[in-house]
């Protein structure tokens, strides 16, 4: 594809029984529905702040604990009048689509919003000297493109708000309206490296400032909000949520990243700025992984609910520290009292 909607994607169907189409909207209507929620988000000096001082005491610090474990959600959709698409599948009959999708900090937010509503712009999208239009390969990848337009449920990760590299979208929120879904949002992460808050001194090795480095990092301090997490997008109501930071985190992401600094330097003194617009050396955040479970009214289901787990585990440590954490979260799910009222996912 000429402009990559990265990461990855997986489908996943749930066979469900028939429903009168008049049914589900009266019983949607019965819910007592949380239509909009969510933490108070730090202004740009306080992550200013967080940058030299990741563990700040007093209302910061109560700011900072709230903001990393308390979820946004949003039930919007469900209340301006959006319903389930339930795509009808051959014998197997009415089904739930489920999309997995690691979005990769969504820096392309836009080419996947395409991916889900506009075959004609993500058709542009195609590398048409790899894949020719009109050959098999060309029409596999539009046949899996229109898979996501009957999607009832999102699980996404690398989810930005108000970050510099994706446009300072509010990503969730963004592709729920684009959708019509509700949706809650998780932030695992706050992101106050210094050059993503924008405040690095750039220079040569002379000490001479380097002013077109300096003006590529400059962000908008009333856009710049830092967060970086995982959602869930649903067709269906939300009726509870679980989300919490884990106990295990097999990284830390303020001071072990601090010692990325010396390749960093390196880069600085051979003048490769092209490596600041594509990889950065570090990524200095607080907070980490985290469990989010969304309870969802299902009233096909047999008790009516489904509940769907976004895991995002750590990929800075090695396979015991993943291992540790899927361990939390399996036994989070099992302690979960939803498990005696819905199915697990």
């Amino acid at each position: 594809m000429k402009a990559k909607v990265v990461g990855l994607v997986l489908s996943l169907l749930v066979a469900l029984p028939p429903v009168s189409g008049a049914q589900v909207p009266k019983e949607f209507r019965r819910l007592h529905l949380t239509r909009y929620q969510g933490p108070e988000l730090l202004t740009y000096p306080e992550l200013v702040t967080l940058s030299s001082n990741p563990e700040p005491e007093g209302a910061l610090g109560k700011k900072v604990e709230k903001l990393l474990n308390t979820p946004f959600i949003s039930n919007e959709a469900t209340l301006h009048g959006a319903r389930p698409k339930r795509p009808a599948l051959g014998k197997l009959g009415p089904s739930l689509r489920i999309v997995q999708w690691n979005i990769e900090k969504s820096m392309k937010m836009q080419d996947a919003i395409w991916a889900f509503t506009d075959e004609k712009a993500f058709e542009k999208l195609i590398d048409t000297n790899r894949f020719k239009p009109g050959t098999k390969a060309y029409q596999e990848i539009l046949n899996e493109r229109r898979l996501l337009e009957d999607a009832d449920i999102l699980i996404l990760q690398e989810m930005d708000v108000g970050m510099k590299r994706s446009e300072y979208r509010n990503a969730a929120r963004d592709l729920a309206e684009a959708l019509n879904m509700n949706y809650v949002y998780g932030a695992e992460q706050l992101e106050i490296d210094p050059i993503n808050l924008g405040i690095e001194k750039f220079a040569d090795e002379k000490g001479v400032e380097d002013k077109k480095l300096q003006e590529l990092f400059q962000v908008d301090p009333e856009k710049y909000k830092g967060l970086f997490g995982s959602a869930i997008l649903s067709r269906y109501p939300i009726i509870g949520v679980k989300f919490f930071q884990l106990q295990h985190q097999a990284y830390d992401w303020y001071h072990e990243e601090q010692l990325s600094l010396s390749a960093l330097e390196k880069a600085r003194r051979r003048g490769v700025k092209a490596v600041f617009l594509e990889k950065l050396f570090r990524e200095i955040k607080v907070g980490g992984r985290v469990f989010l479970q969304v309870d969802l009214y299902v009233p096909e289901l047999p008790q009516k609910t489904l509940s769907v787990i976004d895991v995002h585990l750590e990929v800075k440590c090695k396979p015991k520290g993943r291992e540790m954490q899927m361990a939390e979260t399996l036994s989070t799910i099992i302690d979960t009292p939803s498990r005696d009222s819905g199915w697990g996912l």
